[in-house]
């Protein structure tokens, strides 16, 4: 969850963007994945959210758009050396 705000917060995009990044970040990704060290981080774990939202009916491009926030904000953390 704290890479995640912080990332988010040096987020250069468009104001759309940020948006849906912001919603995917608090409402999604925090409340699903939110203790989970990001070293630590797994596929599995990745897996059992998509489940989780697809359980509570989030829409197919609600999910796309989240696993992406979490694709690019996991390569920003590669790139900066926390993984």
């Amino acid at each position: 969850a704290q890479w995640l705000r912080r990332w988010h917060a040096m987020d250069i995009c468009r104001p759309a963007t940020i948006s849906i990044r912001r919603n995917a970040i608090e409402n999604h990704l925090i409340p699903t994945l939110g203790p989970v060290h990001l070293r630590l981080l797994t596929t599995l774990q990745i897996d059992a959210a998509v489940s989780q939202w697809l359980a509570k009916s989030f829409a197919p491009a609600t999910i796309r758009s989240t696993l992406a926030t979490l694709h690019t904000a996991y390569e920003s953390a590669i790139t900066a050396g926390l993984v």
